[in-house]
């Protein structure tokens, strides 16, 4: 079947970074592979691109296609030495998940990272053995500590049952898993802890939580004010009187209720919590109107997230302010012994000779962002171009090192569907 003209648009553009976000089954992958023979046809080898996606699976699949295309242009060119000497090169082409490209850099560049080439990779159930064992001598420490850390005592009373330490043990655990996403784990753990100094007088909204949720509020009530509003307009339609007289004055003081919590968004904790709860005045309609259902919908829709920033919104800043700072010596004792989760990690797989895979990236990462190494210039001039298949996937440190590898994003092809993504 031909491209769609989005589909021709996507595989033949060029100059800079490309993001294209299309849903499931839209035939995401399929203008990927056409982009790169796009370049084939243009003079370009297949081995000078660096493909990437997330699974082994895929990324099989992903080079039979190639392989495919290819095959179909020789087919049609059967003496064209060039085109058969891109099948050839298409079996060594950079085309892979992040772990396997990852794990070959690194040991490409061992003596940049400072680590023996012949490292072991750790597959996932080994490193969470050798992690276990780290994590239950961490913990013996911790409880001979007690007495002299009553940040820790919070911590283990918040979070610990008795003498099962299993709570306690699995929410290290999962943070360890959740900070590999950042590019520098231990930098974000501080950064965390120092933002968990809050001011009593400041207003919630200026904290880091604070402001998240100001934003999400900010965008939730625009756009459920642009609908009521857009509703409002239908109803201003001939054939709609009745309706416009008996839902109008109720939907147009939701939306001006909403407008005023935008607003109000922009300003602060407090100024949203002066606008709540947003008015919902009852509205007097009898009749039949094929407009009436998708006006009763939106209101209810609306008046569910309506709801949910009352509950959000419940509590003042200075009692904000005043439980965060409660919990703050439990949550700073958390991201210390995360910090000294990873530090303590590190130090046992530099000992056994292995590297797992989140290593591998944070490695590369480093020696990419590294000005002294040179790396990421060199490898940038590699490839034409880095095509990212499943980019709703990816992760901050993932993302940087893509960056890296596509000369700051010049050279950046990317294809996935936000609905689907995992972060």
């Amino acid at each position: 079947m031909p491209l769609t003209e989005y589909q021709e648009l996507a595989a033949s553009s060029r100059g800079g970074g490309r993001l294209v976000s299309a849903a499931a089954g839209s035939g995401k992958t399929r203008v990927l592979v056409e982009r790169l023979m796009r370049y084939v046809d243009d003079g370009y080898d297949v081995d000078s691109f660096l493909v990437v996606t997330f699974t082994r699976a895929a990324a099989g699949e992903l080079r039979s296609r190639i392989l495919s295309e290819l095959n179909v242009r020789i087919a049609a060119a059967p003496d064209d030495r060039r085109l058969r000497r891109q099948a050839d090169l298409c079996c060594r082409a950079d085309i892979g998940t992040i772990d396997s490209i990852c794990g070959r850099l690194l040991r490409e560049n061992a003596h940049l990272a400072g680590i023996a080439p012949d490292f072991r990779v750790a597959e996932p159930e080994r490193a969470e053995a050798v992690r276990r064992s780290v994590l239950d001598r961490l913990l013996d420490r911790v409880y001979e500590t007690l007495p002299d850390r009553p940040d820790r005592r919070a911590l283990v009373d918040s979070f610990g049952a008795g003498r099962d330490d299993a709570v306690l043990a699995e929410l290290l655990e999962r943070l360890h898993d959740a900070v590999q996403s950042h590019p520098y784990p231990i930098q974000w753990l501080r950064s965390r802890r120092q933002a968990l100094a809050v001011d009593p007088a400041a207003d919630a909204g200026e904290t880091v939580w604070g402001r998240l949720l100001l934003e999400r509020t900010r965008a939730q009530a625009e756009y459920w004010a642009g609908r009521l509003e857009a509703l409002l307009d239908a109803m201003a339609e001939p054939g709609h009187e009745k309706l416009r007289k008996g839902y109008g004055p109720s939907v147009a003081a939701t939306a001006e209720g909403l407008r005023a919590v935008a607003r109000a968004a922009a300003a602060g904790w407090e100024p949203v919590r002066a606008r709540l709860p947003v008015a919902f005045p009852k509205p007097y309609f009898r009749g039949d109107d094929p407009l009436a259902d998708s006006v009763k919908a939106a209101r209810k829709s609306c008046a569910d997230v309506c709801a949910k920033w009352t509950h959000t919104y419940a509590e003042s800043s200075r009692s904000l302010a005043e439980e965060l700072e409660e919990t703050r010596p439990a949550m700073e004792a958390l991201l210390e012994l995360t910090e000294e989760l990873e530090r303590a990690f590190a130090a046992e797989k530099r000992r056994q000779g292995l590297v797992d895979f989140s290593d591998q990236e944070h490695m590369v990462l480093a020696l990419l962002e590294d000005p002294s190494a040179g790396l990421a210039a060199a490898l940038s001039r590699r490839y034409a171009e880095v095509l990212v298949d499943e980019y709703q996937d990816v992760n901050a440190c993932q993302d940087r090192l893509f960056t890296a590898l596509s000369d700051g994003w010049r050279k950046f092809f990317m294809v996935g569907d936000v609905k689907q993504s995992i972060y």
